[in-house]
């Protein structure tokens, strides 16, 4: 995810000041989700949290 194109955004922050967000773009963060979620090497735990996460994003 080094080369996926940065999501950037501005939030609120409980003072009510503005914070800026800089993240991994949310589509390639759903995606290697998905993809560590299919890996049969990694613990169930993991992947179901894995899978989750995905879907709570929209992959």
């Amino acid at each position: 995810m080094q080369n996926a194109p940065a999501f950037e955004a501005v939030a609120i922050d409980e003072k009510g000041e503005p914070v800026r967000i800089v993240a991994p773009d949310p589509r390639v963060w759903a995606a290697h989700k998905v993809w560590l979620s299919r890996r049969t090497d990694r613990e169930p735990f993991k992947r179901q949290r894995d899978a989750a996460q995905a879907e709570a994003v929209g992959a």
